[in-house]
């Protein structure tokens, strides 16, 4: 087993060790290291809505939750927007350098390496080009891409290296949520369970998996079930994209 991953320093992205989630192991014997970048969620950073499918998410989104309730951190996700908005093809310079130095890492360390890169934002990065014209998809990284998002799946790309888990919210209802599972992918519920407590094994007689022991969702040996999560920073104060049991 390799010694724990150490980051690079980067510009845009941040070291999966830094968030409680994130932190936590892989599941099965491989060693992988993750990365997330965070942008200012929904119409927040007041130039762009990167979160063109939010509903009820938006009054409690985890983007204020744990550092994030930081008035530096807030700043630093509006600054990334922004830039992302007003320089786009500076941004993807840099974001394109801090996935080179992430990988390069891994492969010289023995860790697969895993990113986010819709940490607080649900763009089609699948549609974003580069200064060369080309995606981070298209640039072939050996790594595995994965997000939540709330677009629908008809509106989901058809690639090897990215994965993605369906969210469900209350506001938009529940058809896009079983279009996902009947396509065999996994839908994210948020649920009224306290994080050290029990999840309940089943939903409207669908199986539920525990969504809190990693982050990891590609690596999830069922698809096409719920994955449940527990409330965090302000919903766990009660809302109606939170499902009580």
């Amino acid at each position: 087993m390799p010694d724990t991953f150490r980051h690079p320093k980067y510009s845009l992205l941040t070291p999966g060790t830094s968030q409680p989630k994130m932190a936590h192991a892989a599941p099965g014997n491989e060693p992988w290291a993750n990365v997330i970048l965070h942008l200012s969620p929904a119409d927040a950073s007041g130039v762009a809505n990167t979160c063109a499918f939010a509903g009820a998410c938006k009054a409690v989104c985890l983007n204020t939750a744990g550092r994030g309730a930081m008035n530096s951190v807030q700043a630093a996700r509006a600054r990334r927007t922004k830039r992302f908005v007003q320089d786009r093809l500076a941004f993807m310079d840099d974001l394109t350098d801090d996935l080179v130095h992430f990988v390069t890492k891994c492969a010289k360390t023995g860790y697969r390496p895993a990113v986010r890169l819709n940490g607080t934002s649900d763009l089609p990065w699948w549609n974003i080009r580069d200064r060369h014209g080309m995606t981070v998809f298209d640039h072939n990284y050996g790594a595995m891409f994965y997000d939540y998002t709330k677009r629908p799946p008809d509106d989901w790309p058809s690639l090897d290296d990215y994965h993605l888990t369906y969210s469900y919210d209350p506001h938009n209802g529940w058809d896009p949520a079983l279009d996902a599972l009947s396509h065999g992918a996994n839908v994210a519920l948020v649920f009224s369970t306290p994080k050290t407590a029990p999840l309940p094994t089943h939903y409207g007689g669908i199986p539920v998996i525990d969504g809190r022991t990693h982050d990891y969702r590609f690596l999830d040996e069922n698809q096409g079930v719920f994955v449940g999560l527990s409330a965090l920073g302000k919903a766990r104060k009660g809302t109606d994209f939170v499902i009580n049991v």
